[in-house]
């Protein structure tokens, strides 16, 4: 018989999460999941809304139509995951590196992006209405002119980067504008979208 065996051969089980429910609604509590390594898992239709997932690795992982909403993913690393169809509704991305993230059909409604880095990401039909993008990068991502950035905000002294020009709406300008920059004064709170928001033109 033929014992030989070929190392180059040998595999690891990747880690299968598909489907798995750690919602607050379901656990009565939120899960907390700092700085886990879930690099590569396959979390498909996984339901992690008000997850706490501040610093967690979650590169090259399988989260499509994952549902996120509210969870925290505060300097998270998403280096090319699939967030395809994913809910991200009210999510935390503060720092987060969403750097060849495909998050076409993602609805980031409300989220917080300030300072995340989303170069090279797919943003093909993503709905960011109401995000706050205060200092976000997006050099070089796709499909920005398909995305939803109605109502999306940023502080003037903090604009998102390399967007499209005509994608800030920087008063006076006839040409149809969709990002609010609004002028910080002392004493606002960096974090929320001022009420009423005071444009550098005003």
């Amino acid at each position: 018989t033929n014992t030989q065996t070929n190392e180059n051969h040998s595999c690891k089980p990747g880690v299968y999460l598909r489907s798995l429910d750690l919602s607050e609604a379901t656990h009565g509590w939120k899960v907390s999941l700092i700085g886990a390594n879930l690099s590569g898992a396959n979390l498909e239709l996984a339901i992690l809304s008000g997850a706490i997932l501040s610093g967690a690795n979650l590169s090259g992982a399988d989260l499509e139509d994952a549902d996120l909403s509210g969870s925290k993913l505060n300097f998270a690393k998403l280096i090319g995951t699939d967030l395809r169809g994913a809910e991200l509704i009210g999510s935390e991305l503060n720092f987060a590196r969403l750097i060849r993230a495909k998050l076409s059909g993602a609805n980031l409604s409300g989220a917080d992006l300030e300072r995340a880095n989303l170069s090279d990401a797919n943003l093909f039909s993503a709905n960011l209405s109401g995000a706050h993008l205060s200092n976000a990068r997006f050099n070089d991502a796709l499909g920005i002119s398909t995305a939803d950035f109605t109502d999306a905000w940023a502080w003037s002294d903090w604009p998102p980067r390399n967007l499209p020009p005509d994608t800030l709406r920087n008063l006076p300008s006839n040409i149809l504008k969709i990002i609010d920059l609004c002028v910080y004064q002392n004493g606002l709170d960096r974090d929320e979208r001022p009420d009423p928001c005071i444009k550098p033109s005003e």
